[in-house]
């Protein structure tokens, strides 16, 4: 097969959407908004808004502080049913640290595709 001297790959990925940005927002979760920025990512939705950073192992962590006493039994019923957290716990794999005064989630920037 002969290459098109007039084929521009990152256009025609750029026109049929398949970047990083357009990867994570096809899969939404309801109620969350996925943006990102780079390596930032920020997930926005009743609750708030949660930036994280895509580290080198592909994964993402966002943290929220309150003033409640969090544990890993508690913290989806402190945070609420429409809390980002709870909403992203419920979709896809998710590591929690609830712990003191802060919930932290871990996701996989893969599992949001």
């Amino acid at each position: 097969m002969k290459k098109a001297d007039n084929f521009d790959a990152k256009q025609w990925l750029t026109e049929n959407k398949i970047t990083t940005q357009s990867r994570l927002n096809e899969n939404k979760i309801p109620g969350v908004d996925v943006d990102v920025d780079g390596d930032m990512v920020t997930f926005s939705g009743d609750s708030g808004d949660y930036d994280g950073f895509v580290e080198d192992d592909g994964t993402i962590s966002f943290t929220v502080y309150g003033g409640e006493e969090f544990d890993k039994n508690n913290w989806k019923s402190i945070l609420g049913d429409d809390h980002v957290f709870v909403k992203i716990a419920n979709a896809i794999p998710t590591k929690v640290e609830a712990l003191g005064d802060y919930v932290m989630i871990t996701v996989n920037a893969d599992d949001l595709k």
